[in-house]
């Protein structure tokens, strides 16, 4: 028994996200600066993204170091 969280979120341009780890979380508020209305709007944002992007840093850095050595 395997639960898959798959996840379609519009932020500049469609993200797809597929996790086995969160599949399903809470929903919670980021601040982003609107330059249409040239203030703060809040918007929401799932749990799967907010812990892809806490974890996905030590992946850039690898990827950056390979490509110094390829």
């Amino acid at each position: 028994d395997i639960n898959i969280g798959l996840v379609k979120w519009y932020d500049n341009k469609p993200i797809y996200l597929c996790s086995n780890i969160v599949t399903s979380g809470e929903v919670d508020k980021l601040k982003r600066w609107d330059c249409n209305k040239k203030e703060y709007t809040y918007i929401e944002r799932p749990e799967i993204l907010r812990h892809y992007n806490k974890t996905m840093g030590g992946v850039d850095k690898h990827d950056q170091l390979v490509s110094f050595y390829r």
